[in-house]
């Protein structure tokens, strides 16, 4: 079958030939077989535990709305995560055992498959960074550097330097960038001068020089700041625990005092009682009036659901190094 393989059969280096007998052929057919079968077994356990848990949690509603769609959409990386390096890995096994069963496998074929095979891991590391999207968003700026640093000031009473980027994200992207790239907090509005000083770094954003709006097709977009509603601010505890404004969130930005003054909400606002898992707090710019005001919202979103609202940057607080 090779003949040129004689070539370099030599007294000092001979070559030997294994043979299999049709027996011995059958049980590597049947390890094969239960190999993939393990394989296919352990990826379908696990899929059934994550889905169970969601399906769990969502029955007994230990999770909010926002957790929940967070869940979700992180179940469906997974899904890819896995999907992939499987096939990758499955369907050489399946050719190969439907080739050896036939008798028309060869050398060649066998090499493929394995190292189809062997790509499993690379695979699966560049799938998890490009569908997970903190990680997507990470390495875009770790390599690409292309997040536009709006300004950068002292503003804050504790010295905290705040920067306003342009970047389309939902909170947690922004949350996992501002502290993991650039090791700052969300930032608070800690007063009213804090509170004018991001619209108006954020109005010399949103407006082009000719004092055309940048975002036309959007009705208001927004800038994420520190604030997450309170478990016990939800719609129905709210009355119960005396919600009423900028007292419905937690904080986590450490400059912040106690009671901060420098959140100004919009007329009816915070809504969140009424809107299922609005949950964040967006510094909101009318594009039409250029009026500023903050607003509660779904924190998973970039884009608001009707598409009228988008998310295009968020304010990151850092103490000078």
């Amino acid at each position: 079958m090779y003949p040129k393989v004689v070539h370099f059969h030599t007294p000092d280096h001979p070559i030997y030939v294994v043979a299999y007998d049709w027996e011995i052929r059958e049980w590597i057919g049947y390890r094969q077989l239960i190999s993939l079968g393990t394989v296919i077994v352990e990826g379908s356990t696990f899929l059934f535990l994550l889905h169970f848990n969601i399906w769990w949690s969502t029955k007994r509603m230990t999770m909010s709305q926002n957790t929940l769609g967070m869940q979700r959409r992180f179940l469906k990386a997974v899904y890819m995560q896995i999907a992939i390096p499987a096939t990758i890995m499955i369907v050489p096994q399946i050719i190969m055992i439907l080739l050896g069963y036939l008798y028309l496998n060869t050398t060649e074929m066998n090499s493929i498959a394995y190292m189809l095979m062997a790509i499993h891991g690379a695979s699966a590391t560049l799938i998890m960074l490009y569908f997970h999207a903190p990680y997507r968003d990470f390495c875009g700026k770790l390599f690409c550097r292309n997040t536009k640093k709006v300004e950068v000031k002292h503003i804050s009473t504790s010295g905290t330097e705040v920067f306003l980027f342009a970047d389309n994200q939902n909170i947690t992207t922004a949350k996992l960038t501002c502290e993991g790239f650039y090791r700052g907090k969300l930032s608070g509005l800690e007063n009213e001068d804090e509170f004018n000083y991001v619209r108006e770094r954020g109005l010399s954003f949103v407006t082009l020089e000719n004092n055309r709006p940048r975002f036309s097709k959007y009705a208001a977009v927004g800038f994420w700041v520190n604030g997450f509603r309170k478990t016990t601010c939800q719609e129905k505890t709210y009355l119960k625990n005396k919600c009423n404004g900028t007292n419905e969130f937690n904080f986590d930005d450490p400059t912040l005092s106690e009671n901060p003054t420098g959140y100004k909400w919009g007329i009816g606002q915070p809504s969140g009682k009424l809107a299922m898992g609005s949950d964040c707090i967006q510094y909101r710019f009318n594009i039409s009036t250029n009026a500023s005001e903050l607003d509660d919202w779904k924190c998973g979103l970039a884009v608001s659901d009707g598409g009228t609202n988008a998310f295009v940057g968020y304010v990151c607080g850092k103490l000078p190094e």
